[in-house]
């Protein structure tokens, strides 16, 4: 995570209505199809910050690539997109891969900080901690 570096976070509502013309011009297979649709609803851009096309995994049910949804305002489309091949060597870093699609814009995914899910991650340990009933203090 890198401070001052952020997802893009661009939003687009991906309903079943508009997954299914995608699907047949994909001509995606069942697996793939469930896959999708159990994806279906609010996408987010997992891009670092930039200006046109967004973009979001939607499965990863192949090796080497996975099935992205991508879009501006309209159309959207879905496409097969080989992974990044980049991984974090950083002595100190985590030595994961990049989630993101070969020749993305932006940062890898540990460059940039997506903070929705910092927030989830610093309010899970106390969601997740024992609750004494018979205390005022949660804490």
């Amino acid at each position: 995570m890198t401070l001052g570096r952020y997802v893009c976070a661009a939003r687009y509502f991906l309903g079943f209505s508009g997954l299914n013309p995608l699907l047949k011009d994909l001509a995606a297979n069942y697996f793939t199809s469930q896959a999708v649709r159990a994806a279906a609803g609010w996408m987010q851009c997992t891009l670092e910050t930039h200006g046109g096309p967004h973009a979001e995994m939607l499965c990863d049910n192949r090796p080497g690539v996975a099935l992205w949804v991508r879009w501006t305002d309209h159309p959207t489309e879905l496409v097969w997109l080989r992974d990044c091949p980049v991984a974090d060597t950083d002595p100190s870093g985590t030595g994961d891969a990049c989630s993101l699609f070969v020749e993305h814009p932006g940062g890898h995914t540990w460059e940039i900080t997506d903070p929705e899910l910092e927030l989830i991650r610093a309010v899970e340990p106390t969601l997740t901690k024992p609750y004494d009933k018979g205390s005022s203090d949660p804490s």
